[in-house]
């Protein structure tokens, strides 16, 4: 998905860029800050999906907290997590690919 060449606006690009990062997991906890400032770019239902997304977490964390933690329970919500994340991902290269199908094509100079 990130070695496809990309002609569009600032804007979308950084759109793309914050939500490609919010959805990698080994990089999710350090770019929340980012992803909070980068609301803006993205649409309700991502808002939505990363709001329930952060109460799950916030769930994991209650229910490690417990004397005898309910792993069960710990699993679900990570799985839950994981296809709430595996949604958007799909959603994203569903935009991308639209995007570069409409992306005219590049024009090379005529030779002489």
């Amino acid at each position: 998905m990130n070695d496809m060449p990309m002609m569009q606006s600032q804007n979308n690009n950084c759109h793309n860029n914050m939500m490609q990062n919010m959805t990698q997991m080994p990089g999710w906890k350090s770019d929340k800050k980012m992803m909070k400032s980068n609301m803006m770019y993205a649409t309700p239902e991502m808002q939505k999906n990363m709001i329930d997304i952060e109460q799950k977490e916030l769930d994991i964390k209650k229910a490690m907290l417990d004397d005898k933690v309910d792993w069960s329970k710990v699993e679900k919500l990570n799985k839950e997590i994981g296809e709430i994340r595996a949604k958007m991902q799909t959603e994203m290269m569903k935009n991308q690919y639209e995007m570069m199908k409409a992306a005219p094509a590049p024009t090379t100079p005529a030779k002489q």
